[in-house]
């Protein structure tokens, strides 16, 4: 599990957030950032969880709350 949290966290760096934490919330893992929170499933389903992850990242980015 620790490996999947890292890949959220080293995700949402990757795009440029600063990652101040990150939380486990039922079936999802909430990475808290700077700008807000990004939302990512604690087991991914397929490959693309990544890309989506990532995106979501981006909008967050361009789009702070």
């Amino acid at each position: 599990m620790r490996k999947h949290q890292r890949t959220c966290v080293q995700a949402c760096q990757s795009v440029g957030l600063n990652v101040l934490g990150i939380e486990h919330r039922g079936k999802h893992w909430v990475v808290i950032c700077d700008k807000g929170k990004v939302i990512c499933p604690s087991t991914p389903s397929d490959r693309r969880f990544l890309h989506n992850l990532k995106s979501n990242a981006k909008r967050l980015l361009i789009n702070p709350l």
